[in-house]
């Protein structure tokens, strides 16, 4: 892998990378911003209806015991 970083502004610009079969891919990065604003909704998840949740406790219920203290 090969990073291309800005020297004023610390960025990458461009990254590529070789895979073992020689197949190359490369990236280039445009009109990036620093400490843009980012929306709020942005870290909301928004799952589609037919998605199933299910809330797993991993012993920090009712059956979750609290270590004993040493005399």
């Amino acid at each position: 892998m090969t990073l291309w970083i800005a020297s004023e502004s610390f960025f990458p610009t461009r990254m590529q990378y070789v895979e073992a079969d020689g197949d190359t891919t490369r990236y280039e990065f445009l009109d990036l911003k620093r400490n843009g604003p980012i929306p709020a909704d942005r870290f909301v998840l928004k799952l589609p209806k037919e998605v199933q949740t299910r809330v797993i406790d991993l012993g920090q219920g009712e059956s979750a015991q609290e270590p004993k203290s040493r005399p």
